[in-house]
């Protein structure tokens, strides 16, 4: 899917439920909640977005990824089950994977490399977060990329369209045909 290809319908309603995230988040961990809700209200954050999209709007990886993460560092955290922080984040990321199969079994736009890449980007920067790299254990990061996601879905929404242009030269094959279908005639 290349970037304009979205409706713009959907990337407003991605954008401003984005912004409005990085706004709320901001507002409850400035406030009320401590740092270790991050995973979690940023999986919210992109929940908002991805129903925003609809079932083929895309984000939902993230959001599953977040929110499961989050839940398993509510659960190992807050929740007196017994198990500790790592069990927490295994199992509240496995669960992510398991919805976000079922997800896309029922038709939704759930990306598989989106759940990985996702969790990867999570590792890595609860990896360094803290003595590497301060800034990863501070609010102030994740309301500027939430926020930076909005804006960028909001600018690609009312950026002008162009329209693809046709060419006869295409000589590989298409998503979905035979190789005779795309050949070029002889």
């Amino acid at each position: 899917m290349s970037a304009d290809s979205l409706p713009r319908k959907v990337r407003l309603g991605r954008g401003g439920a984005l912004l409005v995230g990085a706004v709320v988040y901001a507002l409850l961990v400035y406030g009320p909640l401590e740092f270790l809700w991050t995973p979690f209200l940023l999986g919210l954050a992109y929940l908002g977005a991805a129903a925003a999209g609809g079932r083929a709007g895309g984000l939902w990886a993230t959001a599953l990824v977040l929110l499961g993460w989050g839940l398993g560092v509510l659960a190992a955290t807050k929740v007196d089950i017994g198990v500790s922080t790592a069990d927490g984040y295994l199992i509240g990321i496995g669960a992510a994977a398991l919805v976000g199969g079922l997800l896309a079994r029922s038709g939704f736009s759930v990306d598989l490399i989106g759940i990985g890449a996702t969790a990867f980007i999570a590792g890595v920067f609860h990896t360094f977060a803290g003595d590497p790299v301060q800034a990863l254990v501070e609010p102030w990061p994740y309301v500027v990329l939430l926020g930076a996601v909005g804006a960028l879905n909001l600018a690609l929404a009312l950026a002008p369209r162009s329209s693809p242009a046709r060419s006869s030269t295409r000589t590989g094959p298409r998503l979905g045909s035979t190789a005779t279908e795309a050949s070029p005639p002889t």
